[in-house]
C-alpha cells in the first residue's frame, strides 16, 4: 500500500511526471502536466496527502491552447518512482476487475457531477497503467468521478489522476476500498459483493477479513447478500442504504425457512413503512417460531404409536391414524387369499366412500409401474 506523499516546500516548483513515463503519454488526450514558476504554490503541511489538497474550482482552471492540460493553483506532491500525476481523458480509464463498489446509481452520479461542476475536482483519482492495453489505465479510486465526467462532459472530459507505478490491479482495488471506507462511499451491499468477489476468486474468508479490517464473524452478515434471491435483491439494489448487512442476514434466515415470497413481502413492508431493524428482526423471529411450532405439530402427528417387526417385514401405526405395512408372503400361492383377507378387514374400519371401486384384482394404478 502507498505511504504518505512527500510535501512541497513553499515556492518550490513541483514536477508532475518523470522522463521514464513520457514515452507513452504523448497523445492529446493524456498530456503530462509540468508545474512552472508561474504556478501559485501554497503551503502544504508536513504529512498531508494529495487527497487532502483541494484543487481549484472549474472556473479557475486555465487551459493551454495546444492541449487539455490544466494549470492548478495549488501544489501537488513531488512525483517519485512510485507515482506521478497526469491529466487523462476519462474515456481512457477502465473499471477494476474487483471494484470496491458495484452500484452506481444515476442520482449518485448526478450529485457528484453537480459538486464537481460547482467546486471543481477537489482531489486526484487513483489509477494504474493497464498492462494489457497500452495508453489506457485501470481505476483504483474515483470511478464515480470518472462516470460523472463522462456523463456530464465535465472539464472537457479530463480528470487529474495520480498514476501508481508500483501497484498491481489487486492492490489498486484494495486502495480504492480503503478510500471508500474512509469517506463512507460504499454501502453494505457494495461491501458484501466486494468480499464475495474475492472469495469467489480464491481468497479465503480469513484473509479477506484481515485485509478488510472486519472480523470473520461479521463476514457472515455480508455474505448474506449473496444468498438473497432476485425478488428480494431487487429491493436491496434499488435502495441499498436501507438494507444493511444486518437486514440482509435476517432476510436470508427467513428466505431459507419460509421461502422467497415471504421474505420479499417482509422486505417490502420494511422498506415501504420505514421500519427499524429491531422490528424486522422481531418479525423474522416470530415467523420462524411459528414455522417451528407447525413443524413440531407435523412431526407429532407422525409419531409411531404401535409397531410390530417380523422377519419378513413390519407393521406400523402412527398417531394420525396412518397405517403402514410391508410384508412378504412366503407362500406365493396364498397371496390372493391374503389380499381378500386384508380387503375384508379394511371394510370393517373404512368409510364406504373410501373403499375401492371393485377394479380388477392385481391391476396396476395408472402411472405406477408393476414391481
Amino acid at each position: 500500500m502507498q505511504g504518505s506523499d512527500p510535501s512541497v516546500s513553499p515556492g518550490e516548483p513541483s514536477l508532475v511526471g518523470t522522463e521514464p513515463h513520457d514515452s507513452h503519454l504523448q497523445s492529446a488526450t493524456a498530456q503530462i502536466t509540468l508545474a512552472t514558476t508561474e504556478q501559485e504554490v501554497g503551503h502544504v503541511e508536513q504529512g498531508r496527502s494529495d487527497a487532502e489538497v483541494p484543487l481549484p474550482q472549474a472556473s479557475a482552471v486555465e487551459h493551454s491552447s495546444t492541449d487539455t492540460v490544466q494549470t492548478y493553483r495549488h501544489p501537488l506532491p513531488t512525483p517519485t518512482q512510485d507515482f506521478y500525476f497526469v491529466e487523462l481523458d476519462a474515456t481512457l480509464i477502465d473499471q477494476n476487475s474487483h471494484p470496491p463498489r458495484s452500484l452506481y446509481l444515476d442520482d449518485g452520479i448526478r450529485v457528484i457531477a453537480d459538486s464537481m461542476r460547482a467546486d471543481g475536482q477537489r482531489d486526484a483519482i487513483h489509477v494504474i497503467p493497464n498492462p494489457a492495453k497500452p495508453n489506457r489505465y485501470i481505476i483504483g479510486d474515483g470511478w464515480t468521478r470518472v462516470l460523472a465526467t463522462r456523463s456530464y462532459n465535465l472539464n472537457n472530459g479530463v480528470l487529474l489522476a495520480k498514476v501508481h507505478t508500483n501497484l498491481s490491479e489487486e492492490q489498486a482495488s484494495w486502495l480504492g476500498y480503503s478510500q471508500n471506507k474512509d469517506r463512507n462511499g460504499a454501502t453494505d451491499y457494495d461491501l458484501g459483493v466486494y468480499y464475495q468477489g474475492w472469495n469467489a476468486s480464491g481468497m479465503d474468508w480469513e484473509e479477506i477479513a484481515t485485509r478488510a479490517g472486519v472480523s470473520k464473524a461479521q463476514m457472515a452478515y455480508y455474505a448474506a447478500f449473496s444468498k438473497l434471491e432476485s425478488d428480494v435483491l431487487s429491493l436491496v439494489k434499488a435502495t441499498p442504504q436501507r438494507f444493511s448487512a444486518n437486514v440482509a442476514y435476517h432476510l436470508s434466515r427467513l428466505q431459507a425457512q419460509a421461502g422467497v415470497s415471504v421474505a420479499a413481502n417482509l422486505a417490502n413492508k420494511f422498506l415501504t413503512n420505514e421500519q427499524t431493524i429491531k422490528w424486522l428482526k422481531e418479525q423474522v423471529d416470530d415467523a420462524l417460531a411459528k414455522l417451528g411450532r407447525q413443524g413440531r405439530k407435523r412431526n407429532d402427528s407422525n409419531t409411531v404409536m404401535f409397531q410390530r417387526r417380523f422377519s419378513v417385514g413390519h407393521y406400523r401405526q402412527r398417531k394420525n391414524g396412518q397405517v403402514e405395512m410391508a410384508i412378504q408372503i412366503p407362500d406365493t400361492s396364498r397371496v390372493a387369499e391374503f389380499n381378500q383377507a386384508i380387503e375384508s378387514l379394511l371394510k370393517q374400519y373404512l368409510d364406504p366412500k373410501d373403499l375401492p371401486d371393485g377394479g380388477p384384482t392385481g391391476a396396476t394404478p395408472p402411472g405406477d409401474a408393476p414391481e
